[in-house]
């Protein structure tokens, strides 16, 4: 009895220790108004694209995962058998509308919206909500403290450097100050 107890003790110990848990993958940057970007080396287009991190100390398997910017559709994009990030590395996925290895079948909005990166258990590993978006200015991850910014200097399969960016607050409350102006246009 004892012994027993030790062991699920244990296993429990092991489950809730953060060192233990899940290999967690980051949706680290995305741009949705590629003009003079990243351009696609296949199809020499610029699309949308959007970057993903494993900050872990290991290789990541992602095959089965699922990326959708529908909340009510998380199995919208299926990612292939045999994806797998390598540690502390990037991954582009290209959101072009193509349906076929890394390019999605759907786009992002340049008028903002919702993306979310599920498990292949269906369980939501990452999310962002983001706003209107300027050509060639994407918004990733502060690499020192994981907030979201605007990077005017996008860093597809890098880390993000924060030498020419802004953050996302001010752009928000810009934007606000855009559409009320607008709206009072309108009238």
């Amino acid at each position: 009895m004892t012994l027993k107890l030790i062991t699920y003790s244990y296993i429990l110990l092991l489950c809730l220790n953060p060192l233990f848990a899940q290999n967690k993958i980051l949706i680290n940057e995305l741009l949705s108004s590629n003009i003079n970007g990243l351009v696609d080396n296949e199809s020499g287009e610029y699309s949308d694209w959007i970057e993903l991190y494993n900050p872990n100390d290991s290789l990541v398997d992602i095959s089965g995962f699922y990326l959708s910017d529908k909340h009510e559709d998380p199995f919208l994009w299926r990612f292939p058998n045999n994806t797998f990030i390598d540690s502390n590395s990037f991954l582009i996925v290209w959101a072009d509308d193509k349906n076929y290895e890394l390019h999605t079948n759907f786009k992002l909005s340049n008028d903002g919206e919702k993306l979310f990166l599920y498990s292949k258990d269906s369980v939501l590993v990452d999310s962002i909500t983001y706003g209107k978006q300027r050509d060639d200015v994407s918004v990733g991850r502060d690499t020192s403290n994981f907030e979201w910014l605007f990077f005017d200097e996008p860093t597809p399969g890098k880390m993000n450097l924060t030498k020419r960016v802004r953050p996302i607050t001010n752009f928000l409350i810009n934007q606000y100050f855009q559409l009320k102006a607008d709206f009072i246009h309108q009238v």
